[in-house]
């Protein structure tokens, strides 16, 4: 767990622990897990690494009580894990295994010119830019008309930290042939030339 003002501690001196993340949130081990802290920290805020590091390794453990190695004297006495699929098996199937790659830091959605036209409505609350768009319309089809507003123009990938190709990602899902295709094109650049001339008229 990573943040910067300290707040976590008082979720960390629970008895019980609860953790709930994605199937793309496991690490093979804690260095590659503390890489990975690094290169969002970094991306995200500018810092080489955040304020606190906390690292619970499962049930308290300590051998300080007459030298007896003793389970759940400290908190969590008890860390139960959860792992959410959530239609991600789905995705690497299809051969999207690269936007679970995603460290959420946001560089895409900075340099979107779609998302600096028309704002939240391309990034969907909390997922960013295409590669939130690209995402969310592998798991939600209603989700899949926003992928007209945009424009392949490649800004998101160039400054994506792990170079994820989410143009190619989005041509891939909103394509089936080479006509549609060019469609889309023509009108994802028509749309954003046009709510670029209504805000700068308004």
């Amino acid at each position: 767990m990573v943040h910067n003002e300290g707040n976590i501690f008082e979720v960390i001196r629970r008895d019980k622990h609860i953790v709930i993340t994605g199937i793309d949130k496991v690490y093979p081990s804690i260095e590659d897990a503390i890489t990975m802290i690094k290169i969002i920290t970094y991306n995200a805020t500018g810092s080489v690494i955040p304020s606190f590091v906390e690292i619970i390794s499962g049930v308290s453990k300590t051998a300080d009580v007459e030298k007896k190695f003793l389970k759940g004297i400290h908190s969590p006495r008890e860390v139960i894990l959860i792992l959410l699929d959530n239609k991600r098996t789905e995705m690497i199937e299809k051969g999207y295994r690269e936007l679970l790659f995603c460290i959420d830091c946001g560089n895409c959605l900075l340099h979107c010119p779609v998302y600096n036209t028309v704002g939240n409505y391309f990034a969907e609350g909390r997922y960013l830019g295409g590669k939130g768009i690209a995402h969310l319309s592998l798991l939600k089809e209603e989700v899949n008309k926003k992928l007209e507003f945009c424009l392949t123009c490649g800004k998101c990938s160039e400054h994506c930290p792990l170079s994820i190709d989410i143009p190619a990602v989005i041509r891939s899902i909103r394509s089936e042939s080479l006509p549609e295709e060019i469609y889309y094109f023509l009108k994802s650049h028509l749309m954003w030339l046009y709510y670029s001339v209504r805000l700068k008229i308004c």
